[in-house]
């Protein structure tokens, strides 16, 4: 390691440089399963936004309607006659009392 600072910085002092390539290699090889995750949900994560702007405007309840329903359908076959529901959860602690108070 001694010699590896050494070449670092007597090589002309671009250690950041070197720190920086080698840290970006690391952080690649090491969470790229994560970075493609994140990257997979990007799209439907700015769809869930826009959805969640509707309902705060009160407006586009139809979207609102058919964004549910596409994604909440009943993967069981339990026959026709079962109903699914979608049960949303809300936040009800003190952080979010601005938010309740508003609806």
């Amino acid at each position: 390691p001694e010699n590896t600072i050494r070449k670092l910085v007597d090589g002309g002092g671009h250690v950041y440089d070197t720190l920086n390539t080698a840290r970006v290699k690391f952080y690649e090889r090491e969470y790229a399963s994560a970075i493609q995750n994140v990257q997979d949900i990007s799209g439907r994560h700015e769809e869930s936004q826009d959805i969640l702007a509707k309902l705060c405007r009160g407006v586009g309840s139809e979207d609102v309607h058919d964004f549910l329903l596409e994604r909440n359908t009943c993967h069981c076959d339990l026959g026709e006659s079962v109903e699914c529901r979608t049960l949303i959860l809300m936040d009800g602690t003190v952080s979010m009392h601005h938010v309740l108070e508003l609806t």
